[in-house]
């Protein structure tokens, strides 16, 4: 077994363990773009901590691989280096490289680097449509100067569903006032959020929350409509109508709704029929 292979399977274990937190958060049903987005600034910045002590860390993680290539008869040893490699990394020295310095240059620091710039372009590119949205869980009435700024590009990208810039100041301040009150706390996510937010005294900004609470962070919903299609539409079934096919689509989808079986017989019994529907 490749030397290589041992020593990028833990890196990928470290890494994998700091993003399992986010992967369980984007396959639950109810997920908003603000818990996605915070909980992955605190990850970026934990594997960040982790790149600028990487000298400790990479030998915890070596520690591991060697114990590991003991256990199956290996060596970890260093691939041969000379002064013209294209085919895989080949860093080059004065000095003699030892193995553990080689797999923290060629495996660790680029594993890190790359599981870094996937999250930030990914998820972090969606803070720039976020700033907007920040003003809206801040219980400090005062409006900063930025926060009035990135607020106006906000409404200015949603006008035709929101009113002017100054009835939506208004509106904001009072909504930051209900926040800031001791019997209120400050919302942790955008569906608490639309709970919370009275549609009668603060229009704009409820509809404001709930556009928030509509922008995607993942595509689970859509794989998990696909799956049950697959199981739906066999080839036995394959000749069936489309509004038949919708209707067991959404029964296998949502299986927590209950049904009315008398409200069934009673919608059927509206269509003609060739034979008498008795019961």
């Amino acid at each position: 077994m490749d030397s290589e292979f041992i020593v990028s399977v833990y890196v990928v274990k470290l890494l994998f363990s700091f993003g399992l937190p986010l992967c369980k958060q984007l396959q639950k049903e109810r997920i908003d773009l603000k818990e996605a987005v915070d909980l992955t600034k605190d990850i970026v910045s934990e594997l960040k901590s982790m790149r600028s002590e990487y000298d400790n860390e990479f030998n915890k993680i070596f520690l591991q691989a060697k114990a590991m290539a003991v256990k199956m008869d290996i060596e970890l040893t260093v691939k041969r280096l000379n002064k013209r490699q294209t085919n895989r990394a080949n860093p080059l020295s004065d000095q003699k490289m030892d193995a553990e310095t080689y797999y923290k240059i060629t495996v660790f620091i680029p594993y890190v680097d790359y599981f870094i710039t996937e999250l930030e372009n990914r998820f972090l590119a969606h803070s720039d449509i976020f700033k907007g949205f920040e003003s809206l869980f801040s219980s400090n009435v005062i409006l900063t100067e930025v926060e009035e700024t990135s607020f106006k590009k906000l409404v200015e990208f949603y006008q035709p569903d929101v009113e002017n810039l100054d009835i939506l100041l208004v509106e904001l301040k009072l909504w930051r006032h209900k926040l800031s009150r001791s019997s209120y706390t400050v919302s942790k996510s955008a569906l608490q959020a639309l709970i919370e937010c009275d549609a009668n005294l603060f229009p704009n900004i409820f509809i404001l929350i709930k556009i928030l609470c509509t922008l995607s962070v993942s595509t689970t919903t859509p794989e998990r409509m696909f799956s049950s299609l697959k199981r739906i539409k066999t080839y036995l079934r394959n000749t069936m109508s489309e509004d038949r096919l919708n209707g067991l689509t959404m029964l296998a989808v949502h299986k927590n709704v209950h049904i009315d079986t008398e409200e069934i017989i009673n919608e059927l019994a509206k269509k003609p029929r060739i034979l008498d529907f008795i019961l």
